[in-house]
């Protein structure tokens, strides 16, 4: 199957040093993204002002979506970007992920018709976060370092090999797709709605995309020993709205519900 074009979305909130990192880490590619789209939650003037600057010496497009902050509301902003992708196939991740130069071509190697991809994340410490994003020095992937958790997610190997992982692990589960490291067909996106933007307040919103892509027949794959990225330490999100959530995601298993009111058209009615 011929190679889709590609949207990388990079969701961020006030961490401009962080998101510059991560930006490093996508002009490293081995597959480059045909255009950025930054799905900002409310960040201050700070955040522009690194995009706008990171922009000057970088020929992939990007362009900057942002909403008031008006709390955690990243489901809403991350509808507004994706609905404005012009490519054909999205890659989700967020601002404090570095991702491995071959991230975004492993991600394309297992990508099929009627799929959706998730893989997983290695967890640096407070102490390597901090080294990195203060240092001055080119960003340097893959880490190899015993300040990693999860170690164990950052173990690529050849792709003969993940053919066969990836055969073998396709009737894989919701419960586990981040939305640090996720890919879709925009589509597919569209053909549920996108996110639902009842989900405010961190949590359970990628899971219930997932969920009701899946409820939708969109088969969904685990993209293990590939798409190796490297989560940057920082304190946990407030969790008020998390039991709201899980009751928003309870509906979308129970009813087995594809298509939501509140996403990027705010519709009862498919059109």
């Amino acid at each position: 199957m011929k190679k889709p074009t590609v949207s990388l979305l990079i969701s961020t909130y006030n961490w401009p040093k962080a998101l510059l990192r991560c930006l490093e880490s996508v002009l490293n590619q081995t597959h480059l993204p045909d255009e950025i789209l930054i799905a900002d939650d409310g960040s201050d003037s700070h955040t522009q002002s690194a995009i706008d600057n990171f922009s000057r010496n970088c020929s992939i497009p990007i362009r900057h979506f942002w909403q008031e902050d008006k709390g955690f509301r990243v489901a809403k902003i991350r509808n507004q970007a994706i609905s404005n992708a012009k490519m054909e196939y999205i890659i989700h991740i967020d601002g404090d992920m570095l991702i491995h130069p071959k991230f975004i071509e492993d991600h394309l190697r297992i990508c099929k018709s009627n799929t959706v991809i998730y893989g997983t994340r290695s967890l640096m410490n407070d102490a390597l976060s901090q080294e990195i994003l203060n240092s001055t020095s080119p960003l340097n992937l893959p880490i190899k370092d015993k300040r990693i958790e999860k170690i164990y997610n950052q173990q690529r190997i050849i792709p003969l090999l993940y053919a066969f992982y990836f055969f073998k692990r396709n009737n894989s589960n919701h419960k586990y797709a981040l939305g640090c490291n996720l890919s879709f067909w925009k589509k597919d996106f569209v053909e549920v709605n996108g996110y639902n933007e009842d989900f405010e307040g961190w949590g359970k919103e990628e899971e219930d995309l997932v969920l009701r892509l899946t409820n939708n027949n969109i088969k969904l794959r685990s993209l293990k020993f590939g798409g190796i990225g490297y989560h940057l330490f920082h304190k946990s999100s407030q969790r008020d709205s998390f039991d709201k959530n899980v009751s928003l995601l309870q509906k979308s298993k129970k009813e087995k519900i594809t298509y939501i009111e509140n996403g990027i058209i705010k519709s009862k009615n498919k059109p």
